[in-house]
């Protein structure tokens, strides 16, 4: 089936909202000097784990007949011991290099709260646009969730490599 070109431009604005979410948090929320390959990959781990939070709060806000199962989806995510685990070494990774670069903690802070805050207005504009659309993006992220698949995959699938450089980063401390 062929989408008509309006609800194709619709549709790919609103798959661009979702990525660009990711994408905006991994930019603002990382230090300014991401100097080395453990840092770009505990951003990049921290990045999609904010992201996906970020991702169900907003859609739980937009889709108000399913906004419990994003805020358990939510809660279940942020909970899960494996994403909690990611989460910590690489908040250290991240921790330790701000403070290596002069960065306080009210600094790192400040910028990942700015960050999630455009992450949140950019979904937010997206489903201002066309809200059956970002509904539907936000119910096929619930399914992923449900089914531990597509952005909620483990993330030694998604992102193997960096996963690896955290695992080998934190060992050693």
């Amino acid at each position: 089936m062929e989408w008509p070109k309006a609800a194709n431009a619709s549709r790919r604005s609103c798959q661009r909202s979702f990525r660009l979410a990711i994408v905006l948090v991994g930019c603002c929320a990382g230090a300014a000097h991401a100097d080395s390959e453990a840092m770009r990959a505990a951003n990049r781990i921290s990045t999609h784990i904010a992201g996906q939070a970020t991702s169900l709060r907003i859609c739980a806000s937009v889709d108000t007949t399913n906004a419990a199962a994003y805020r358990t989806a939510a809660a279940q995510y942020r909970g899960d011991a494996d994403i909690a685990a990611a989460d910590s070494a690489a908040r250290k990774i991240l921790a330790d290099e701000a403070r290596r670069a002069g960065r306080s903690e009210k600094q790192s802070a400040l910028a990942e709260q700015n960050a999630e805050a455009a992450v949140a207005a950019s979904l937010r504009q997206a489903a201002a646009q066309d809200k059956a659309r970002f509904t539907a993006e936000c119910r096929d992220e619930l399914r992923n969730f449900g089914t531990h698949s597509g952005s909620f995959a483990p993330l030694s699938d998604l992102f193997p490599y960096e996963m690896k450089l955290i695992s080998a980063s934190t060992s050693g401390q």
